[in-house]
């Protein structure tokens, strides 16, 4: 069976498309970083708003590779695994809007 045959299994072939979207979330990391060290990011963000977007960038490779070693063991439970993403999406999310919140508040405050 060739790498490319209509006859994989789905599962193979979901693995290379949530490999792919993980792949590129990574990069999404890399160029975030980048974009941050050279201060070509909007101004009023800070770090710490940096940081979890970074963070969220990265926690979909970091759980999809914990799944592919579940994955030597049982490949039910890799694929379960990534469940995981909901609960350290919604943590990372809600404190970005916090973060980015208090930003805001910050910098719509005049200094006195």
């Amino acid at each position: 069976m060739s790498a490319g045959s209509p006859h994989q299994s789905p599962s193979l072939n979901e693995a290379r498309s949530v490999w792919a979207e993980r792949s590129r979330e990574g990069s999404f990391t890399l160029l975030w970083g980048y974009a941050s060290r050279k201060e070509l990011i909007e101004e009023g963000l800070t770090s710490l708003t940096v940081g979890i977007q970074a963070t969220r960038f990265l926690a979909s490779p970091i759980v999809f590779v914990l799944s592919m070693i579940i994955a030597m063991v049982d490949p039910s439970m890799a694929i379960l695994s990534w469940l995981l993403l909901l609960p350290i999406n919604s943590i990372l999310e809600s404190r970005l809007v916090a973060s980015l919140e208090n930003s805001l508040g910050e910098s719509a405050t005049p200094p006195p």
